[in-house]
């Protein structure tokens, strides 16, 4: 993650309007082998925007998306949250949600002028076959979480339905 950090903090410090100011969200699920804080607050004072970037090793991520103007990840689910709420969206990795429409096409130093959210009809059809075809409830950092994502998997299963997109999210369907 310290290739991308620093290329954000880079473009961030270079092109970001004056007075925006940059936060840095920590993985929950990060081990924290790293001391991410004191990288990140390296970073910003190399780049010359120590004041303007800060670092939340914990938060709630529909309360910080709420209250952000966009988002920029590698690869995250956390994106799909984000366009929920009609922010926009620069990914620096590779997803299925990096299409004209959902996420921004254009360079990171664009970004931060230029981002704009995601269509919502095309958003609409692509939560729905994500949901439909490709996710199922759980998570698999706690217990409650991991049995309902079996119980989903094992449904769709049983169904015959893993990876079968919905008519919902089809064309002419």
């Amino acid at each position: 993650m310290e290739a991308p950090l620093g290329q954000v903090i880079a473009s961030f410090a270079a092109q970001a309007p004056a007075g925006t100011e940059l936060l840095i969200k920590l993985h929950p699920l990060d081990p924290c082998w790293k001391p991410w804080p004191r990288r990140i607050a390296a970073m910003a004072q190399a780049a010359g925007i120590a004041g303007r970037v800060h670092v939340m090793p914990r938060g709630r991520l529909p309360d910080l998306l709420a209250a952000s103007r966009g988002l920029i990840t590698v690869n995250s689910t956390a994106a799909t949250g984000a366009m929920v709420l009609g922010k926009p969206v620069k990914l620096l990795g590779q997803a299925v949600y990096d299409v004209p429409g959902l996420s921004f096409q254009g360079g990171l130093d664009a970004f931060w002028t230029e981002g704009a959210p995601p269509d919502p009809a095309l958003l609409k059809d692509f939560l729905a076959l994500l949901c439909g075809a490709f996710m199922v409830r759980g998570a698999f950092h706690q217990a409650s979480g991991l049995a309902a994502a079996v119980a989903g998997a094992v449904a769709r299963l049983d169904q015959g339905c893993i990876n079968a997109a919905p008519k919902a999210a089809l064309p002419d369907a």
